[in-house]
C-alpha cells in the first residue's frame, strides 16, 4: 500500500504568505480606492494648471509599498487600473480648466489595453500620463507604438511626462527615447540646488534639452521661495511641492 494514500500537501509558509496579501490587495481593490490631487503650478505666479492623481488607501498604507506588493504577486495592473478609476472619479471637484496627470506604468501601456481605454474615456478633462520610471522598458518602439494606439482609441489624445528625470540612469533613456509633453525634474534634483552649482547646471541643460524637443520643465519637491526663484532664472516654468500645497496625512 502506497504511504502517499490520503496525503494532503500543505502550502509553505512563502505560498501562504502571498496568499495572504493577495487576499488583503482583493480587499483594499474592492473598498475602493481614493485619491489626493497634488496641484503643479506656474512657478511665475502660483496658478494651478494641473493636479496630480496621488492614490489613498482606506486602511493608512503606504502607497509606495502597496504597489511594490502588488507587483511581487501578480496583481500590479489590477491595483494600476483602479488607481486611475479612482482618481479620475474623485477628481470630480476639480477646476474642468486643470489637466489631470496620471501615474501609469510601461507595463500596463503595453498590456491588452481595453481595461485602460475605459478607465480613461471616463474623464472630463484634459489627461497626462505620467511614465513612471521604476520599470526597465526593454522594447521603446513597443512603448511608443502603445503610447500613439492609446491616443487614437480617446476622445482627445493625452499628454505625457516623464516622471523622476534624475533619480536614476533610466530617465536618460526616457528622455532620449519617448515623446513628453512635460519632463518632471526629481526633487534629488531640486534639494539642495541654491547651493549646488551641479545640480544647477544639470537643471539649466536639461531647460534647454526641454526648450530643443519642445517639451516642458515641471520641478518636483519645490520647498522654498529661494527654490522657486532659482528655478525660474535656469528656465523652469512649471512646479510643485510644499512650498504651494502640503497633502494630509494618509
Amino acid at each position: 500500500m502506497s504511504h502517499s494514500a490520503g496525503f494532503i500537501a500543505h502550502p509553505s509558509p512563502a505560498v501562504r504568505a502571498k496568499l495572504t496579501l493577495r487576499a488583503e490587495l482583493r480587499g483594499l481593490l474592492a473598498a475602493g480606492l481614493k485619491a489626493i490631487f497634488f496641484p503643479i503650478v506656474e512657478l511665475a505666479d502660483g496658478m494651478i494648471v494641473g493636479h496630480e492623481g496621488l492614490t489613498r488607501f482606506a486602511d493608512g498604507s503606504s502607497p509606495q509599498l502597496r504597489f511594490e506588493q502588488a507587483r511581487d504577486v501578480g496583481m500590479s495592473l489590477a491595483l494600476e487600473t483602479a488607481a486611475i478609476e479612482g482618481a479620475i472619479a474623485n477628481a470630480e471637484q476639480l477646476p474642468i480648466s486643470s489637466w489631470l496627470s496620471l501615474n501609469v506604468s510601461p507595463r500596463l501601456l503595453l498590456s491588452p489595453p481595453d481595461s485602460l481605454i475605459t478607465a480613461l474615456q471616463a474623464a472630463p478633462r484634459p489627461l497626462v500620463l505620467e511614465l513612471v520610471e521604476y520599470e526597465v522598458v526593454a522594447d521603446y518602439e513597443a512603448l511608443r507604438q502603445a503610447q500613439r494606439q492609446l491616443a487614437m482609441q480617446l476622445p482627445t489624445a493625452p499628454g505625457w511626462a516623464l516622471d523622476d528625470i534624475g533619480a536614476s540612469f533610466a530617465g536618460l533613456a526616457h528622455l532620449l527615447e519617448l515623446p513628453a509633453t512635460y519632463i518632471k525634474l526629481d526633487r534629488s534634483l531640486i534639494n539642495n540646488l541654491e547651493v549646488d552649482q551641479r545640480r544647477q547646471a544639470l537643471v539649466r541643460a536639461l531647460a534647454v534639452f526641454g526648450e530643443q524637443v519642445q517639451s516642458t520643465l515641471i520641478a518636483e519637491g519645490v520647498e522654498t521661495e529661494e527654490q522657486r526663484q532659482l528655478l525660474l532664472r535656469l528656465g523652469v516654468r512649471l512646479g510643485q511641492g510644499y512650498l504651494f500645497w502640503r497633502p494630509p496625512p494618509n
